[in-house]
């Protein structure tokens, strides 16, 4: 299962091309993952004594998006490792036609602490049922 997030392109993020500006194709994967944490943790990440950082960010662009357009991001956990894991992310515009794609690297960590810290066993458990 995939979980999907939806939203619409603003005039603002958009560049002298007309198209979205590449930092915000990171900051719509970041929202994205945010909203997927909190739905599959049923609330705050930090009430589950978990947090995490991006370590590695990679994105592939197949078409920009533009001002008006609906994107769905459809992302899930491609694997595990102790103390990280790494989400793809596909945008689609109009849920249909690929944008982009982007594979993120997170290391688990402890609310308040930058340092790793192996996957608590309810995060693996959540985020497994959105694996590819």
């Amino acid at each position: 299962m995939l979980y999907e997030h939806r939203l619409r392109v603003r005039y603002a993020e958009c560049d002298m091309q007309k198209v979205v500006f590449n930092s915000h194709y990171l900051a719509y994967c970041d929202d994205a993952v945010d909203c997927w944490m909190r739905h599959a943790l049923g609330g705050d990440l930090h009430d589950a004594g978990f947090d995490c950082m991006v370590k590695h960010a990679q994105i592939t662009w197949t078409k920009g998006a533009t001002f008006g357009d609906d994107i769905v991001i459809r992302l899930g956990v491609t694997k595990f490792g102790v103390t990280s894991f790494e989400v793809l992310a596909e945008g689609f515009i109009d849920g249909e036609e690929k944008s982009f794609e982007a594979k993120l690297l997170y290391i688990s960590t402890v609310p308040g602490v930058a340092k790793a810290t192996p996957v608590p066993a309810l995060v693996l458990d959540r985020f497994g049922a959105y694996s590819r």
